[in-house]
């Protein structure tokens, strides 16, 4: 999909999923308990915006709910990524 840039491929969205330790980051869920893989979620919303500290991995039920009261959200996700870093 070139909405999102042919950087955003199966390799950058695994290299998150690993760096958050297959784990939401909002919620804990695991990538079992979630049941599919985890979604990756760009923080400020920009699909073409594929850096590593724009990409957090969320499980399908929290990754719905940040598509509401995105400057809420923005402000969360900046936390836990910098948090990482």
């Amino acid at each position: 999909n070139t909405e999102y840039g042919i950087e955003f491929d199966s390799s950058l969205k695994e290299q998150i999923r690993f760096r958050d330790k297959y784990k939401c980051v909002i919620c804990g869920c695991s990538q079992i308990e979630n049941g599919r893989q985890l979604d990756v979620h760009h923080i400020d919303y920009d699909k073409k915006n594929n850096e590593i500290n724009n990409l957090i991995a969320l499980c399908r039920k929290c990754h719905i709910k940040t598509n509401t009261n995105r400057n809420h959200w923005l402000i969360i996700f900046k936390r836990k990524i910098y948090a990482k870093i």
